[in-house]
């Protein structure tokens, strides 16, 4: 269990360290929807 918590962290800390805007933004999603925006263009196009 030592080593699973230790990957997530490690995980984290490197989401963190190479991007973090993108890594703090994922967090806010709700608050600031363009942030998925361009993600979901790419499945979904808009409608309008």
């Amino acid at each position: 269990m030592l080593t699973i918590k230790t990957d997530i962290l490690l995980f984290i800390t490197l989401l963190f360290v190479q991007n973090p805007p993108s890594f703090g933004n994922f967090f806010s999603a709700p608050v600031e929807p363009e942030i998925l925006s361009s993600e979901s263009v790419k499945q979904n196009p808009p409608l309008h």
